[in-house]
């Protein structure tokens, strides 16, 4: 079943899932938006609306599973995923810049997926969600560039550019 998801989750915004892993009267347990649905047809319709939703707030929208593990005790798979993107509000402000990394915003989501004894998903959980800074590079302007490379800054002696060795010799 890990595998399963390992395969299927990334192309969550690119193809369409496979359901027949699901039960008919599955459950959806959203603790986010506090949603609980029962029934194929509604966890269907609710991933299919979220994927569109997704698709348009986000301009390169990517989903990456970082961390599946199955427990046999709880009969569960437990999946730590990532849903990333540009936002488009952004990119319609900052078109002008470059360099749009430190503009992606990136949203961690936990789910669990509890197996019925016949194997398939009978509940889904989706606990919480945590948007996450993203990497920022310290950036450097051309005057700090030029002060570091003069000596000014980031713990470098000073380069003693207006005195020369003679003349400190004859003070």
């Amino acid at each position: 079943m890990p595998s399963c998801f390992r395969l299927q989750l990334p192309n969550f915004f690119l193809k369409n899932m496979d359901y027949s892993i699901y039960r008919k009267d599955v459950e959806f347990v959203n603790s986010i938006l506090h949603i609980r649905t029962r029934g194929l047809v509604l966890y269907q319709l609710l991933l299919t609306i979220s994927r569109f939703l997704f698709m348009s707030y986000f301009s390169n929208s990517r989903l990456s599973v970082l961390k599946l593990t199955c427990h046999p005790e709880t009969c569960s798979v437990q999946a730590r995923w990532s849903v990333s993107g540009l936002p488009l509000h952004t990119l319609l402000f900052h078109f002008y810049q470059t360099d749009k990394t430190e503009l992606y915003k990136i949203y961690d989501v936990h789910s669990t997926f509890y197996l019925a004894s016949d194997g398939r998903i009978s509940l889904h959980k989706m606990e919480r969600v945590m948007p996450s800074d993203p990497l920022t590079l310290p950036k450097k302007t051309l005057l700090t560039a030029a002060l570091v490379a003069i000596g000014f800054g980031e713990d470098r002696p000073a380069l003693n550019f207006l005195s020369s060795p003679k003349a400190s010799h004859k003070l």
